[in-house]
């Protein structure tokens, strides 16, 4: 993803990610400065370790935390951990004072769960 955003002239040195695949399934081509690989997309809680972190890392400024996706983190968990971690998250942003973006597809997330984001979300965008 960082190379994709190089490639458009977007700055990546303020922009801190958190894979929670490539580790899962082999091993990562390379480290990068500003990245963290989480073992497995069901670790949530070193999940939440390390967004702490990165809060940290950043505070001050008001970071962009973008979660891409709960429909991927369905894959790999329970929908009710699941809707958990989704008010965990989004109260964790309130608090830092950021701004977030969570992507969901909605045909393979549960309506229930959805009409659950949308009520710890400001606005809800169907695409």
């Amino acid at each position: 993803m960082a190379e994709d955003l190089k490639a458009e002239n977007v700055r990546t040195d303020q922009i801190f990610f958190i894979d929670m695949v490539t580790k899962y399934v082999g091993t990562p081509k390379e480290e990068a400065p500003n990245c963290i690989f989480i073992d497995s997309p069901q670790d949530l809680t070193d999940m939440a370790i390390v967004m702490q972190q990165a809060a940290d890392h950043f505070k001050g400024k008001c970071p962009l935390i973008i979660l891409d996706s709960i429909s991927t983190l369905l894959i790999y968990n329970d929908i009710k951990v699941i809707s958990k971690f989704s008010h965990f998250f989004t109260e964790k942003i309130k608090l830092w004072k950021a701004k977030g973006v969570v992507f969901s597809v909605q045909k393979e997330t549960d309506e229930k769960l959805m009409e659950l984001l949308t009520q710890f979300c400001d606005e809800r965008v169907d695409l």
